[in-house]
């Protein structure tokens, strides 16, 4: 899917970025970076209704940043 990353998008004339990874067996996904001291707690994603393993959010007010990760609750980083 085209759509698994990060990619800049306007949501109701708020820019930002939108986040998606699929994960099917992680229990919770988070995405953090500089922009938010690598608080894990603080821009969470959310799964998809559908069970596609799917997790994915929207997080206004962001500059592409060069170190923002995905960290999972497995215990997984892995950087975009």
């Amino acid at each position: 899917m085209k759509y698994f990353g990060s990619h800049a998008r306007e949501v109701l004339d708020t820019k930002g970025y939108y986040f998606a990874v699929w994960a099917p067996n992680a229990t919770a996904v988070s995405v953090i970076g500089n922009f938010n001291h690598w608080k894990p707690d603080e821009h969470p994603l959310f799964v998809r209704l559908e069970k596609s393993g799917i997790w994915e959010g929207f997080i206004p007010n962001i500059k592409r940043e060069k170190f923002i990760n995905i960290i999972f609750a497995d215990s997984i980083i892995r950087k975009l």
